[in-house]
């Protein structure tokens, strides 16, 4: 049988993770490079961005 998950515990868990990205700071812009295929990605009219994991589209 499954165990039982406290919520309230998760909850508070999840509360205390830094705002941000996953690595804390985000990085100088002389320090991002930007693959001409990520353009897309930054477009504001698109409405999904498709990538395999690790690809970048969080980050952008």
């Amino acid at each position: 049988m499954a165990q039982a998950i406290d919520v309230g515990a998760a909850r508070e868990a999840l509360a205390r993770l830094p705002e941000g990205t996953s690595h804390g700071e985000p990085p100088a812009p002389e320090h991002v490079y930007l693959p001409r295929s990520h353009l897309k990605a930054l477009d504001p009219d698109r409405l999904l961005v498709t990538g395999m994991r690790g690809a970048g589209k969080t980050f952008w």
